[in-house]
């Protein structure tokens, strides 16, 4: 009897409640947009993974009170203090990388047993489309690929690309801020981020988070054989505000 759940969604958590001594309300966000998500999957059969890492606001505790009234969160605690947080928070840096790295490959090492497709979704991105785990999670079980969306980001009320150290297209070159995106179409790619379908045949392969953390996973997931996707029709943001932007270690 197979006892795996058919979905797992994954994500790192730190600091999640506020920043600096700014609430950000990131944390209930993440949790009504779980659950605005429209999903043809009983909900017995979804899990939610967080991993706490660190954190010095009440991150964990907020996390446990969610707990109770949601059975199938499952929370898991490091302690794991890089030392990364630096005066641009989101920035590539080798020390950061590693941390999210570490934390990636711990995270898939909790879920490959216990879940069919995952997906990878950074804590504090803002989704605005209730249909959006639903079609990245059919194109990939489809294609038995990873599959993600287009990352934006809000600039005095004007959509950017955000991610332009994770996406690489297959020539090896990166997206930048101002990237002309080809329109309604899955795009083959050497390396996504920020949010992604892992399917079936990522989680039983040697695919796993190194020193490159998301960069890494699509290596290593390219090497397993396994093809990677962005879908361009589809688009989740990046908050516009850095006080509430990659807290994760």
């Amino acid at each position: 009897m197979d006892t795996k759940l058919t979905l797992g969604i994954c994500s790192l958590f730190r600091d999640s409640v506020s920043w600096h001594g700014r609430k950000t309300g990131q944390l209930d966000r993440y949790f009504a947009q779980l659950v605005e998500q429209k999903l043809n999957i009983p909900d017995k059969e979804i899990g939610v993974f967080a991993l706490e890492n660190a954190s010095i606001d009440d991150t964990l505790q907020q996390l446990r009170k969610k707990q109770e009234s949601m059975p199938q969160l499952h929370i898991f605690n490091t302690h794991y203090e890089s030392g990364a947080v630096e005066s641009v928070v989101s920035a590539a840096t080798p020390k950061r990388l590693r941390a999210l790295g570490l934390l990636g490959s711990s995270m898939l090492t909790i879920v490959r047993q216990r879940c069919k497709n995952i997906i990878w979704l950074e804590s504090d991105l803002v989704i605005d489309n209730p249909n959006l785990f639903a079609s990245l999670l059919e194109q990939a079980i489809k294609l038995q690929a990873m599959v993600g969306p287009i990352p934006l980001i809000k600039v005095n009320n004007v959509d950017l690309f955000y991610d332009t150290w994770g996406y690489i297209n297959m020539d090896g070159t990166h997206w930048t801020n101002n990237y002309g995106i080809p329109p309604n179409r899955l795009l083959e790619m050497k390396s996504i981020g920020t949010c992604a379908v892992l399917p079936t045949a990522v989680l039983e392969s040697s695919a796993d988070f190194n020193d490159l953390a998301f960069q890494g996973l699509c290596t290593t997931t390219r090497a397993a054989g396994i093809k990677i996707f962005t879908d361009t029709r589809l688009r989740i943001y990046h908050p516009s505000s850095q006080f509430i932007a990659g807290r994760w270690v």
